[in-house]
């Protein structure tokens, strides 16, 4: 007895998911007619492909997030920014519920991957035995975007490359390789799974917070520069090419130290790799 209700309540729960999918179907693809939101969906039933161009202003805001994938991007002397997104799903019935989203105004532009839940196909799929559906979305994205612009991306599972930026820039929760080949505002990195190399041209009062990276660290720095050096809880070595480096405490997993005539902070703390002061 106990058997047969059990199997009359599977099927009843498994009728409304696919119920529940079925009234979906033929709705996969969304965009949005105002211009807040944009992106085009490609030809193929697994793919949406964005390929867009939108005018920033100075100092506008450049954010990525929740990508399954590499991240790039490019800096130039224009004020367009240009945008180019492949976004994969293993069944075509999973890309309602892992696409792309683009919004965008004059002072920012921010590229996301939504991972919401399958729905009641994503249990069914689950209960007959195909795995995880959408969990196989994979994303490329390639933005290229105003020099004079801040940049900020999290949740990125790949490796992230940005290029000179002339604003601040801010990378958190990546699992993957960072390069940031320069930025002139104040630089925050946290939560980094993989090695990270950066630039700072001329570190700022905000200074330089990097916390929580898994991997070797390299910073690099102008000779001329000058600013304090705080390290705490790091189990890696410490070395440095620059000029006028004047070492203050070199404790274990601790290391404090002036460059030049001091002055932006640069704290770095929790770090599991080998940290290196380059010079520029």
């Amino acid at each position: 007895m106990k058997l047969k209700i059990f199997v009359a309540t599977l099927a009843i729960i498994v009728a409304w998911f696919a119920g529940h999918h079925l009234f979906h179907a033929g709705h996969i693809f969304h965009a949005s007619s105002g211009g807040a939101q944009s992106f085009t969906v490609g030809t193929g039933a697994n793919e949406q492909i964005v390929n867009d161009s939108y005018t920033l202003a100075p100092g506008a805001r450049v954010e990525v997030s929740g990508i399954n994938g590499p991240v790039e991007i490019v800096t130039t002397d224009s004020n367009v920014a240009e945008i180019h997104v492949e976004n994969y799903v293993s069944d075509a019935r999973d890309l309602e519920y892992h696409k792309i989203t683009v919004e965008h105004g004059a002072d920012f532009l921010t590229v996301r991957a939504e991972n919401r839940g399958n729905g009641g196909w994503g249990f069914l799929r689950w209960l007959v035995g195909h795995g995880g559906g959408g969990r196989s979305a994979h994303q490329h994205v390639l933005l290229k975007v105003p020099r004079q612009v801040e940049v900020a991306t999290s949740g990125i599972n790949g490796e992230v490359r940005v290029g000179e930026l002339e604003g601040a820039v801010r990378v958190s929760g990546v699992n993957g390789e960072v390069t940031v080949a320069r930025a002139a505002g104040d630089a925050q990195f946290s939560g980094v799974n993989g090695n990270v190399t950066f630039g700072v041209a001329n570190p700022t009062d905000e200074g330089v917070r990097v916390s929580g990276i898994n991997g070797d660290i390299v910073l690099r720095l102008a000779q001329d520069v000058n600013a304090d050096v705080r390290m705490s809880g790091f189990s890696g070595e410490v070395d440095y090419d620059l000029k006028n480096v004047t070492i203050k405490d070199a404790a274990r997993s601790k290391w404090i130290a002036r460059i030049g005539a001091g002055g932006p902070l640069i704290r770095m703390s929790g770090i599991h790799g080998n940290v290196h002061f380059a010079g520029v």
